[in-house]
């Protein structure tokens, strides 16, 4: 083993011990509930390992949520990310606890290796790390639930392997393969953040004449267009889905420099830690929303090692710099107004859905965390100058510091994620509609309706466990519901004829596939209570939409009607990623041997 393989192993073993240490909290009680978003995330959670270990089926279709949509067309959707590995081995609650340790363990990784691209020492390479994941950015966002977090981890990956792009074409591929573990694991917000990231970074380039203009059209055309073809079995139906019914906010979001402030420096890192801030607009003041898309906390001695940082490395880290302004401006959001960038990329989509632009803080401190480390380069040079031979010393404490600084303050903020205790709800012996369940918290069900830090966002989780689809479940999507859940005059059943007399009952139920054993008299409507989407189809009919539910036409000569759910889009998809996996297979072959670069740089 060379010199250089024993010290990754041991920085590789490093970072699992920082990344127990900092997640421990969750698994204080490993089968408690988790609190806000929590509950709609282990919806998909389980629902995408009940369809792939007891159905054996691709999860194309929710039918517990809002009374039947998309699963694999949601963007949010996870069913293809390396979490689903955790969550096909164990429990999905405990493997939403396995995930947070080991995303923290990717993450300083990501980190790490990045910190080392721009040629920062071991020592500052570490700090690099522990600053961008350690932050509370990190634990406050899953804290509450927005299971898109683990994205985060993929961020500085993706830059790294875009950087690694400039000197070898073939990371093209890598690249595009960080952006897909985000957008594949549902991860909305660090996926499109990171695309802005290196194209801003790749403008950056150009601008500053370190790169030409046609070598980074090419190499950004390359990974965004790989990366579209690669992932295009979810990106049509994603595309598909989102078209058909947009999601529009009118929030008035952004960091002030009051919440900036607050975020980066105040040692209260709680979810209700800034309670008291007014909700006023304006630049200087007011927050727009929660701790939790405010939260970035790293300290004093970061953010004096970021000073060190520009100041001795302004010109080396020049595009950094920049980039670091476009995206502190971006999350100001609204509040930088009538100077708002956020108001121009708001209108190029996907940004034209994306509702809380405090997470463009993710880029930020990513690029802080780089600068920081490399202030801890200046800073150590400058006292082994002064007092020879204690540079080096003087560099570990100050990591060291920062590493229990930040444990510290920020990982506790996870033991408020899984308060709740196991709930008990009785479970139907076959799928049916309801209204939902009431949100609960450690207190237990909130019949009144009342809500607070630690109330869940709704019952999905707890209604998937009792066999029932919740039709007025949390949801930020606006999919019309047509669904009919017991206890409506209007209900008759999951699965009936309209028109004609006779029954109809279920033969096989399963999230995808659907088999209706029908005794008609008359010509009629089979009707099941499942809201019609575009990809439902049955085998030797064609389905249609009666009252926006899912319906075929029926006579006294069809006993036994299939339903399944395969959208165009989704097949269309598969074949494009098909393809697209071939043809980079034959092309990484073929440059197995050499070293692949693009012409033309300064």
């Amino acid at each position: 083993m060379t010199e250089t393989h024993r010290r990754n192993t041991v920085i590789g073993l490093l970072f699992g011990a920082i990344a127990i240490i900092f997640t421990f909290p969750v698994f204080e009680h490993p089968y408690f509930l988790g609190i806000q978003d929590w509950d709609g995330y282990l919806l998909f959670d389980a629902l995408a390992r009940s369809s792939w270990l007891r159905f054996g089926q691709i999860p194309l279709w929710d039918p517990y949520l809002k009374g039947g949509m998309p699963m694999l067309a949601y963007p949010e959707s996870n069913i293809f990310s390396p979490a689903l590995l955790v969550q096909l081995l164990v429990h999905e609650l405990v493997a939403a606890k396995i995930n947070i340790t080991l995303h923290a363990f990717i993450g300083l990784g990501g980190a790490y290796a990045l910190a080392r691209k721009f040629k920062l020492p071991v020592q500052a390479a570490l700090l690099s790390a522990v600053v961008y994941m350690l932050n509370s950015m990190y634990s406050l966002v899953l804290t509450a639930g927005m299971a898109w977090g683990f994205g985060v981890a993929f961020i500085p990956w993706a830059l790294f392997f875009f950087l690694k792009a400039h000197e070898d074409c073939r990371h093209v591929v890598t690249t595009s393969a960080a952006l897909l573990l985000m957008w594949l694991g549902g991860s909305v917000y660090p996926f499109t953040i990171s695309l802005l990231l290196i194209g801003t970074y790749g403008v950056m380039e150009v601008v500053t004449r370190q790169e030409t203009l046609s070598r980074t059209l090419v190499l950004l055309g390359g990974i965004y267009g790989l990366t579209f073809a690669l992932g295009a079995f979810k990106f049509l139906p994603a595309i598909e889905f989102t078209h058909r019914y947009t999601r529009h906010s009118d929030l008035y979001a952004g960091l002030s420099v009051q919440t900036f402030l607050a975020g980066l420096l105040s040692r209260d890192q709680t979810l209700a830690a800034i309670g008291g801030f007014s909700s006023q607009p304006g630049f200087l003041s007011g927050a727009s929303q929660g701790m939790d898309e405010i939260g970035m906390y790293v300290g004093i001695v970061p953010c004096l090692l970021f000073l060190a940082g520009m100041i001795s490395r302004f010109r080396r880290y020049l595009v950094v710099f920049l980039c670091l302004v476009i995206f502190v401006w971006l999350s100001f959001g609204d509040r930088s107004a009538p100077l708002s960038l956020w108001h121009l990329v708001k209108a190029i989509p996907p940004y034209s859905l994306m509702r809380s632009v405090e997470r463009f803080r993710l880029a930020v401190i990513l690029l802080f965390a780089i600068t920081a480390g490399g202030g801890l380069v200046a800073v150590t040079a400058m006292i082994d100058k002064r007092f020879p031979g204690k540079g080096i010393a003087t560099g570990r404490l100050l990591v060291a510091f920062v590493l229990f600084d930040l444990l510290l303050v920020n990982g506790p903020t996870f033991k408020d994620a899984f308060p709740i205790p196991p709930l008990s709800v009785p479970e139907n012996d076959h799928f049916v509609q309801v209204g939902g369940f009431p949100e609960y918290s450690p207190a237990g069900f909130h019949l009144d309706g009342s809500r607070d830090t630690f109330t869940s966002f709704g019952a999905s989780y707890l209604a998937f466990q009792a066999n029932a689809g919740s039709i007025l479940a949390y949801e930020s999507m606006p999919v019309p519901v047509n669904a009919v859940m017991v206890g409506d005059p209007r209900y008759r059943g999951e699965v009936y004829l309209q028109g004609a007399a006779g029954k109809a009952d279920y033969l096989f139920w399963s999230p995808n596939r659907l088999r209706v054993r029908v005794q008609a008299l008359s010509t009629g409507w089979l009707i099941v209570n499942q809201n019609y989407y575009p990809g439902w189809k049955a085998r030797g009919h064609k389905t249609g939409s009666v009252g926006g539910l899912l319906a075929v036409p029926v006579d006294s000569s069809v006993q036994e009607i299939e339903f399944y759910y395969r959208p165009n889009s989704f097949v269309a998809g598969v074949v494009i990623t098909l393809l697209t996996l071939i043809v980079v297979a034959v092309w990484f072959f073929r440059q197995r041997n050499c070293r692949c670069t693009f012409p033309g740089r300064y």
